[in-house]
């Protein structure tokens, strides 16, 4: 179980230095309207919260499925959130 955190540790640091934020255990108040683990720009609310994202990641308290972050990180691809 201490692996798993440094290994998740670990990757949220490697996601920080390429410039991405990671929101981690927030409530999406409208993920109906959005089009998960496609990349284009849309309005995430989080509460009273707005976020402009260009990706969105659904995790649900599972162990979510990084193989995609590894893809995008082995072809050098830039993901950032901005806002």
């Amino acid at each position: 179980m201490v692996w798993e955190k440094q290994l998740e540790l670990r990757r949220s640091f490697l996601a920080l230095r390429r410039g991405v934020t990671l929101l981690l255990g927030e409530k999406v108040s409208n993920l109906d309207e959005l089009t998960p683990n496609v990349h284009k720009s849309q309005v995430v609310q989080m509460g009273s919260k707005t976020v402009n994202a260009d990706l969105v990641l659904v995790c649900t308290g599972l162990r979510p499925n990084v193989s995609l972050f590894d893809k995008v990180r082995s072809t050098c691809v830039h993901i950032a959130l901005r806002g």
